[in-house]
């Protein structure tokens, strides 16, 4: 569940579920997201954007393992596991009084940080790969990918992380009239002098797309130091895919 696309209304509904005439339309029982899932997993995605209310009954979940349906007398007890992520940074919101500090704690049992992907460059390739079969998937037809455009998406900064890079594949394959160029990928940059040879991009086929991407890049920067860090990675981790390939 994405807990921004909630209205702050519906949050204990799609959550807890309700009973029959607990509110106007409410015409049959409904079991929230934690009663489904049963001894499951349920993922809240965004869950900085709760509002306060939000937060404090998400913290009694949490605490007691036990929830109350809009309408109902009756505790319900949960044997689901539930895992939350967020884009924010909660410590600095809850410096700033915008979240519970003890349900940030609650929720930092067991964390998990991932770097934003202009620092994980070498995961660009294989993430384009799925996103242009993922494209490929929806529209019906083949999608094909210029190394320009491969070598610009592996530069660019990203600062909507995997998301952003998703969106924007999905879009120039949507609009572009023929292959994906740079400039059907980040419009709002200038494109390489240069276009590279047109590539398909078919399922499997990250290892031949890395090497591409690692002899164009040398190729365009001229060293190895240079390319590497175009890349966002060391030295001695290109020299060593280079003598590999």
């Amino acid at each position: 569940l994405n807990c921004a696309a909630i209205p702050d209304g519906l949050f204990e509904s799609e959550l807890f579920g309700h009973r029959r005439g607990a509110f106007t339309g409410a015409h049959r029982d409904h079991a929230g997201a934690f009663v489904r899932a049963g001894n499951g997993t349920v993922f809240l995605d965004e869950v900085a954007e709760l509002p306060a209310l939000a937060q404090s009954k998400l913290l009694r979940v949490l605490e007691t393992r036990m929830l109350t349906p809009v309408g109902s007398d009756h505790d319900l007890e949960i044997g689901c596991r539930i895992l939350t992520a967020t884009h924010r940074d909660l410590a600095a919101m809850v410096a700033a009084g915008s979240f519970r500090e003890d349900l940030y704690h609650r929720l930092s049992v067991l964390g998990i940080e991932l770097p934003p992907l202009r620092r994980r460059r070498t995961d660009i390739p294989v993430l384009l790969d799925h996103f242009v079969d993922l494209a490929a998937a929806e529209l019906g037809r083949p999608v094909v990918l210029s190394k320009a455009a491969a070598v610009e998406a592996v530069s660019h900064p990203w600062p909507g992380n995997v998301r952003a890079l998703r969106n924007a594949v999905l879009r120039a394959a949507a609009l572009a009239e023929g292959p994906i160029s740079a400039e059907d990928l980040l419009p709002e940059h200038e494109a390489p002098p240069q276009r590279g040879e047109l590539i398909s991009i078919p399922r499997g086929n990250y290892a031949s797309m890395h090497a591409a991407l690692i002899q164009q890049v040398v190729a365009e920067e001229g060293s190895i130091r240079r390319a590497a860090r175009v890349l966002g990675v060391p030295r001695s981790t290109l020299g060593a895919w280079v003598s590999k390939e």
